[in-house]
């Protein structure tokens, strides 16, 4: 059941609609990077062991910046860490994607993100 909240401005909507979106963004990358794993597993000649251990160095990194995460929301605001993340993560893909990126210096890379990178550049 859905309770309305009498007073609700139309700044708390919006805030509500940015982080639904910020949560929907980050679950569909979330979902193409999942679906690509076997693909990313072969290409680069990993065995399950390895692929375990660099999954797990995902999670373990998620981790380590949920515990940072609290603080860095106090000293510069939700609004800001949101921006923040978004110029990160772009800045992320478009790093991985670039040409020098590209040639991975090691084909059992246990990086999901040079793994993903040297996957999709062959």
């Amino acid at each position: 059941m859905i309770r309305r909240v009498a007073g609700v401005t139309g700044e708390l909507k919006r805030a509500r609609l940015g982080v639904s979106v910020v949560f929907a963004v980050c679950g569909a990358a979330f979902a193409t990077w999942l679906a690509r794993v076997p693909a990313v597993q072969e290409r680069l000649g990993l065995s399950t062991g390895e692929l375990a251990a660099g999954l797990f160095g995902l999670a373990a990194g998620s981790v380590l910046a949920l515990l940072g995460a609290g603080a860095l929301l106090t000293r510069i605001g939700s609004r800001a860490a949101v921006v923040l993340g978004a110029v990160v993560c772009a800045r992320g893909c478009r790093w991985s994607r670039s040409p020098a990126r590209r040639r991975c210096s090691s084909p059992r890379s246990s990086c999901s993100a040079s793994a993903t990178a040297c996957s999709t550049s062959r």
